[in-house]
């Protein structure tokens, strides 16, 4: 058997599909992302399951789920979002912690370096290949990601707040762009 390119089995994989419309391939990490956006953003992890600020779930371990929807009773639903929040609020400051950490390391080893210190990163080429490549360390992005970190932070302990005040589930929580729609859940 000769060995085919990524390219070559993808083309063979286009071909078969214009042959065969019913022939599809479903992209279940794009459904998955366009999930995390009608549902709130990032999740935490919690009970061996996403949970997303509005209180549906997710797997944790394969894009095609299963997922499922929050629960019907107004406790246990106010009960995640307080979870949710509570270690949304958690990780952030862990996530903040570390970037700092980051830019402390830097600034101790580029003191008293004549030239500047590079990062390595992974970049994607036109047809989603990966390399990676040095370029020089960026300190206004991690400053950047700081910010918006500490902004988010202030966000979570905001609502955790308010949600703790008035000690009841905050209602349709997940988009800010189109309405959760009832959806084939898989239990």
């Amino acid at each position: 058997m000769a060995y085919k390119t990524i390219a070559q089995r993808e083309q063979e994989r286009i071909e078969a599909m214009q042959q065969d419309p019913s022939n599809i391939t479903l992209d279940w990490r794009a459904y998955f992302l366009d999930f995390m956006r009608v549902h709130g953003g990032d999740p935490v992890e919690n009970e061996g399951l996403l949970l997303f600020q509005d209180g549906y779930r997710y797997s944790t371990s394969d894009y095609q789920g299963p997922e499922y929807r929050p629960p019907d009773e107004p406790h246990e639903l106010y009960r995640l979002q307080v979870i949710y929040w509570a270690k949304r609020a958690r990780m952030l400051r862990n996530e903040i912690a570390r970037l700092i950490r980051v830019l402390e390391n830097y600034h101790g080893m580029q003191q008293g370096l004549s030239a500047r210190l590079h990062e390595q990163a992974i970049v994607r080429d036109e047809d989603g290949r990966a390399s990676l490549v040095s370029q020089p360390f960026d300190v206004d992005k991690y400053r950047g990601r700081i910010l918006a970190c500490k902004r988010a932070e202030v966000e979570a302990r905001l609502r955790l707040k308010l949600l703790r005040e008035s000690q009841q589930p905050i209602q349709n929580e997940g988009s800010t762009t189109i309405a959760p729609q009832p959806a084939k859940v898989r239990r």
